[in-house]
Protein backbone atom coordinates (compact mmCIF):
# COMPACT_ATOMS: atom_id res chain seq x y z
CA UNK A 1 0.00 0.00 0.00
CA UNK A 2 1.42 3.54 -1.17
CA UNK A 3 1.81 5.77 1.68
CA UNK A 4 1.41 9.59 0.78
CA UNK A 5 3.35 11.89 3.32
CA UNK A 6 3.46 15.46 3.45
CA UNK A 7 6.78 16.76 4.41
CA UNK A 8 6.10 20.04 6.46
CA UNK A 9 8.39 23.20 6.42
CA UNK A 10 11.39 22.96 7.54
CA UNK A 11 11.27 19.06 8.45
CA UNK A 12 12.38 16.23 6.32
CA UNK A 13 11.11 12.52 6.21
CA UNK A 14 12.82 9.43 5.67
CA UNK A 15 10.73 6.65 3.42
CA UNK A 16 11.06 3.04 1.55
CA UNK A 17 9.04 2.05 -1.41
CA UNK A 18 6.55 2.55 -2.55
CA UNK A 19 5.73 5.72 -0.75
CA UNK A 20 5.28 9.21 -1.73
CA UNK A 21 6.28 12.19 -0.20
CA UNK A 22 5.05 15.64 -0.91
CA UNK A 23 6.07 19.43 -0.21
CA UNK A 24 3.21 21.48 -0.78
CA UNK A 25 3.66 24.92 -1.60
CA UNK A 26 7.48 25.23 -2.31
CA UNK A 27 7.78 29.48 -3.09
CA UNK A 28 11.48 30.23 -1.66
CA UNK A 29 11.63 27.45 -0.10
CA UNK A 30 14.02 24.37 -1.73
CA UNK A 31 12.77 20.42 -1.70
CA UNK A 32 15.86 18.59 -1.98
CA UNK A 33 15.01 14.84 -2.76
CA UNK A 34 17.58 11.75 -2.07
CA UNK A 35 17.15 8.38 -2.85
CA UNK A 36 19.43 5.03 -2.37
CA UNK A 37 17.70 3.13 -5.50
CA UNK A 38 19.75 0.08 -4.70
CA UNK A 39 18.14 -0.04 -1.35
CA UNK A 40 14.91 1.91 -2.46
CA UNK A 41 14.91 4.34 0.33
CA UNK A 42 14.89 8.17 0.10
CA UNK A 43 14.06 10.92 1.58
CA UNK A 44 12.74 14.53 0.73
CA UNK A 45 13.94 17.66 3.07
CA UNK A 46 11.67 21.34 2.72
CA UNK A 47 14.39 23.66 3.52
CA UNK A 48 13.25 27.66 4.44
CA UNK A 49 16.70 28.58 5.18
CA UNK A 50 20.29 29.01 3.90
CA UNK A 51 22.24 28.52 7.17
CA UNK A 52 22.05 28.12 11.22
CA UNK A 53 24.62 30.65 11.15
CA UNK A 54 22.24 33.51 10.78
CA UNK A 55 20.22 32.45 13.26
CA UNK A 56 20.22 34.97 16.14
CA UNK A 57 18.66 32.33 18.85
CA UNK A 58 21.60 31.98 21.74
CA UNK A 59 18.60 28.86 23.18
CA UNK A 60 17.79 26.64 20.35
CA UNK A 61 16.25 23.92 22.66
CA UNK A 62 12.90 23.20 20.96
CA UNK A 63 13.75 25.25 17.90
CA UNK A 64 13.35 23.88 14.69
CA UNK A 65 17.18 23.91 13.24
CA UNK A 66 16.17 21.26 10.09
CA UNK A 67 14.74 24.10 8.34
CA UNK A 68 18.36 25.37 7.43
CA UNK A 69 20.14 23.53 4.57
CA UNK A 70 22.92 23.79 6.35
CA UNK A 71 21.17 21.43 8.99
CA UNK A 72 18.73 19.12 7.08
CA UNK A 73 20.62 17.78 4.44
CA UNK A 74 23.48 16.26 6.79
CA UNK A 75 20.85 15.17 9.27
CA UNK A 76 18.65 13.78 6.22
CA UNK A 77 21.59 11.60 4.76
CA UNK A 78 23.29 10.41 8.11
CA UNK A 79 19.39 9.02 8.29
CA UNK A 80 19.53 7.50 5.27
CA UNK A 81 22.78 6.09 5.86
CA UNK A 82 21.62 4.83 9.58
CA UNK A 83 18.89 2.42 7.43
CA UNK A 84 21.75 1.07 5.40
CA UNK A 85 22.01 3.36 2.01
CA UNK A 86 25.39 4.11 0.69
CA UNK A 87 26.56 7.99 -0.02
CA UNK A 88 28.04 6.63 -3.33
CA UNK A 89 24.67 5.64 -4.55
CA UNK A 90 22.53 8.67 -2.97
CA UNK A 91 21.23 11.08 -5.95
CA UNK A 92 19.38 14.02 -5.35
CA UNK A 93 16.42 16.33 -7.06
CA UNK A 94 16.15 19.70 -6.35
CA UNK A 95 13.07 22.15 -6.62
CA UNK A 96 11.89 25.49 -6.21
CA UNK A 97 13.61 28.30 -4.85
CA UNK A 98 11.68 31.07 -6.59
CA UNK A 99 12.51 34.31 -6.22
CA UNK A 100 9.29 35.77 -4.03
CA UNK A 101 10.32 39.15 -3.53
CA UNK A 102 11.10 39.77 -7.85
CA UNK A 103 9.59 43.56 -7.52
CA UNK A 104 12.28 44.38 -4.62
CA UNK A 105 15.32 44.84 -6.77
CA UNK A 106 18.89 45.62 -5.71
CA UNK A 107 18.83 43.64 -2.15
CA UNK A 108 19.95 40.41 -2.33
CA UNK A 109 19.05 39.62 1.10
CA UNK A 110 15.67 39.00 0.29
CA UNK A 111 16.29 36.70 -2.76
CA UNK A 112 16.22 33.82 0.08
CA UNK A 113 15.37 31.56 -2.90
CA UNK A 114 18.35 31.44 -4.72
CA UNK A 115 20.17 31.12 -1.25
CA UNK A 116 18.32 28.27 -0.39
CA UNK A 117 19.12 26.96 -3.89
CA UNK A 118 22.72 27.94 -3.38
CA UNK A 119 22.84 26.57 0.07
CA UNK A 120 20.98 23.09 -0.86
CA UNK A 121 23.92 22.76 -3.70
CA UNK A 122 26.89 23.34 -1.19
CA UNK A 123 25.71 20.78 1.87
CA UNK A 124 24.61 17.98 -1.18
CA UNK A 125 28.10 18.96 -2.92
CA UNK A 126 30.24 18.39 0.59
CA UNK A 127 28.84 15.10 0.88
CA UNK A 128 29.86 14.17 -2.93
CA UNK A 129 25.95 13.96 -3.57
CA UNK A 130 25.30 14.24 -7.27
CA UNK A 131 22.55 16.55 -8.04
CA UNK A 132 20.79 14.42 -10.98
CA UNK A 133 17.67 16.83 -12.34
CA UNK A 134 16.51 20.21 -10.94
CA UNK A 135 14.19 22.77 -11.31
CA UNK A 136 14.79 25.84 -9.48
CA UNK A 137 14.15 29.42 -9.26
CA UNK A 138 11.96 31.95 -10.92
CA UNK A 139 9.09 33.45 -9.61
CA UNK A 140 6.32 30.84 -9.37
CA UNK A 141 5.55 28.04 -6.34
CA UNK A 142 6.01 24.77 -6.62
CA UNK A 143 4.40 21.45 -4.94
CA UNK A 144 6.66 18.66 -5.36
CA UNK A 145 5.56 14.97 -5.17
CA UNK A 146 8.60 12.15 -4.66
CA UNK A 147 7.53 8.93 -5.74
CA UNK A 148 10.04 6.40 -4.49
CA UNK A 149 9.32 3.55 -6.85
CA UNK A 150 9.83 5.32 -10.08
CA UNK A 151 12.50 7.68 -8.30
CA UNK A 152 10.39 10.76 -10.59
CA UNK A 153 9.86 14.35 -8.49
CA UNK A 154 6.77 15.21 -10.22
CA UNK A 155 6.65 19.15 -10.11
CA UNK A 156 3.29 21.12 -9.95
CA UNK A 157 3.04 25.03 -10.80
CA UNK A 158 0.46 27.31 -11.83
CA UNK A 159 1.69 26.45 -15.09
CA UNK A 160 1.58 22.90 -15.16
CA UNK A 161 2.82 19.48 -14.41
CA UNK A 162 5.92 18.13 -15.25
CA UNK A 163 8.53 15.48 -13.92
CA UNK A 164 12.17 15.06 -13.78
Amino acid sequence: MVEETVVDMGKYVVAHNPDVLIALGLGSCVGAAVIDSEMHIGGLAHIMLPHSSECKRENTEGFNMNKFADIAIPSLIRDMELKGCKRERIKAKIAGGAHMFKNIVGLEVLDIGKRNIDAVKHELGKLNIPIVAEETGGSIGRTVKFDLKTSILQIKTLDGLREI
